[in-house]
């Protein structure tokens, strides 16, 4: 099994937590995010057809104000400047958090994690495999929410369950892209309390998103 797989089974057995009650009724009426807007002008060129010259046009990106960009050699994103990179992310890609320690609660934290596949490798089979394995191990263990999206011209798969975390309710979104053999996972666990708001931050993130 790939080792997203086996971290993520790893983390469901360390947070089950026995034979606890885990069901958890998101609040769909929490804080929204930050409606003022930084627009970023990012400049692509066209070729006439009719003139057989090359002209210049521009489009924009608009993101939440305090959004800032974090680069790679694979990928690049904008984050929330309220997210702070973890140093010690194990793997190649990026993690980031918000801790909540004003308030006594879990951390926010949202990861992207990239690993090469082989060739016959089955985006569908594989998310299918990860809920099987949270079955196993998350008492109560069901589908929230779950849906596809495009990232940057590719597909993705995702979902949405609950869990349990040091007697803390958490939900926990998985979501994962393939292109060409590279696995590409996105991870958001967030307190029951902010994740309305935290899902629409990742959202904002994840449709950032653009491989290198």
């Amino acid at each position: 099994m790939r080792r997203f797989v086996f971290v993520l089974t790893l983390f469901a057995a360390a947070c089950s937590g026995g034979d606890a009650d885990t069901t958890v009724t998101v609040d769909a009426t929490t804080t929204t995010a930050p409606t003022t807007t930084t627009t970023i002008p990012v400049t692509s060129t066209s070729t006439s057809t009719s003139t057989s010259t090359s002209t210049s046009s521009t489009t924009t990106t608009t993101l939440p104000a305090g959004f800032t960009t974090y680069s790679q050699d694979l990928f690049t994103l904008s984050y929330p400047e309220t997210w702070s990179e973890n140093p010690d992310f194990p793997g190649f890609g990026v993690g980031f958090v918000e801790d909540h320690i004003a308030l006594a609660l879990p951390s926010t934290t949202f990861e992207v994690s990239l690993e090469q596949q082989e060739p016959d490798f089955d985006l569908d089979a594989h998310i299918q495999r990860i809920k099987d394995d949270l079955a196993l191990f998350v008492p109560d263990f069901r589908v929230l929410d779950s849906g596809d999206q495009t990232i940057d011209g590719v597909r993705s798969s995702w979902f949405v369950y609950s869990e349990e975390f040091d007697g803390f309710p958490i939900v926990i979104r998985e979501q994962a892209a393939l292109r060409d053999d590279l696995l590409t996972t996105f991870t958001l666990i967030s307190p029951v309390e902010f994740f309305e708001f935290d899902q629409g931050q990742a959202a904002t993130v994840i449709e950032s998103f653009r491989f290198s």
